[in-house]
């Protein structure tokens, strides 16, 4: 009669190995998957950005900013508090649904004239920044690589001599400090939404 055996402290071992090695391809594969869906929201966001900017041009002879001075300020990035890029919050941000009837304050208000909700959910943090319909302000975000002025190369140029906007989306998926915030631009000059350090 054959005596059963069972499995060897080796073959275990090398059982346990293939597992975790199975799992961290997993997790990875999983978590890519998860920030490739989370960075839909700001190419959704911004494409939607585009028309509502047209359609506001169309009803006001300029464009609409979400900073009371039609600057690249950092208050002019919504939502703000709490703040998406912060690696010490959770995401999504939630921000509770306002009635427009009673926003007066940028960068909300900015939203509501738009037609967007400034309540939901968020990923990322929007700013965005237009002809104010007067002047020709330099209103460059060199953050982002933006220009307004002339004679300036390796930038998203826009061109001054009539009306312009442009609109950027921050995130940082990875909630690290160390990471570089993933940046979604688009503008007047652009006919889709670009992407730099944008994480995988």
């Amino acid at each position: 009669m054959r005596r059963s055996r069972g499995f060897t402290l080796l073959e275990l071992m090398v059982a346990v190995v293939i597992l975790a090695v199975l799992a961290v391809v997993a997790t990875a594969s999983y978590i890519r998957y998860m920030r490739r869906a989370h960075t839909q929201e700001a190419i959704a966001m911004l494409g939607d950005l585009r028309i509502r900017q047209e359609l506001f041009y169309q009803a006001n002879s300029r464009y609409a900013c979400s900073d009371e001075n039609c600057a690249c300020s950092t208050t002019a990035f919504f939502p703000n508090n709490p703040d998406p890029t912060d690696p010490s919050g959770d995401l999504p941000v939630h921000v509770p649904s306002q009635s427009c009837e009673t926003i007066a304050t940028y960068p909300q208000l900015s939203w509501c004239q738009l037609g967007l909700d400034p309540g939901g959910d968020f990923y990322f943090k929007y700013a965005f920044v237009g002809w104010d319909g007067q002047t020709t302000t330099k209103n460059d975000c060199p953050e982002i690589n933006t220009c307004t002025g002339p004679n300036q190369a390796g930038c998203y140029a826009l061109d001054t001599n009539k009306p312009w906007w442009f609109a950027v989306a921050h995130g940082n998926l990875d909630q690290d400090p160390h990471v570089v915030t993933s940046t979604f631009y688009i503008s007047s000059a652009l006919k889709q939404v670009v992407s730099f350090n944008d994480v995988e």
